[in-house]
């Protein structure tokens, strides 16, 4: 019990301080100004202390009705929640047997998992390779030869 830590713990605990005040730092920051007063903005310090900005949020006169919003909000999330538990609760019961076609479902399964980081680093390649292209083509329309433009356009920029 009366070991002594080594540096690295007390660097990386600093480091993790660090990033979670980085992290919720800003909606700290938007939390203690939701309470300045009428007169108040974004700023520091705080004009007065009042919750005039809650009851104009909540009144519905603004654009946008936040107790409706919310209202559905829960609504779609109790429906979520509900199909969610129904759904796994019966994947559970039926992959404690096998059954016909338990891998193509549990393959199924896994690839709804997948998919979206698939999906996603397919757009961010696509989204690149559609860059490289329009920049070379901008390189030779400026004169500059094939691989001039390719050295310029792929490795100095």
């Amino acid at each position: 019990m009366g070991e002594k830590r080594p540096r690295s713990f007390y660097f990386l605990a600093a480091f993790f301080t660090a990033y979670v005040l980085f992290l919720y730092g800003p909606m700290f920051a938007i939390y203690i100004l939701s309470f300045q007063g009428p007169e108040g903005g974004l700023t520091f310090p705080m004009n007065g202390v009042s919750l005039v900005w809650f009851g104009k949020v909540f009144s519905g006169s603004g654009i946008i009705d936040i107790g409706a919003s919310f209202k559905r909000s829960l609504q779609l999330g109790l429906v979520v929640m509900v199909l969610t538990v129904v759904l796994s609760v019966s994947a559970g019961l039926a992959f404690r047997r096998s059954f016909r076609g338990a891998s193509f479902l549990f393959y199924v399964a896994i690839a709804s998992l997948i998919m979206p980081s698939i999906i996603t680093s397919l757009g961010i390649a696509w989204n690149s390779a559609c860059l490289t292209i329009s920049s070379s083509r901008a390189a030779l329309q400026v004169g500059r030869r094939r691989w001039g433009s390719l050295r310029r356009v792929l490795v100095l920029t």
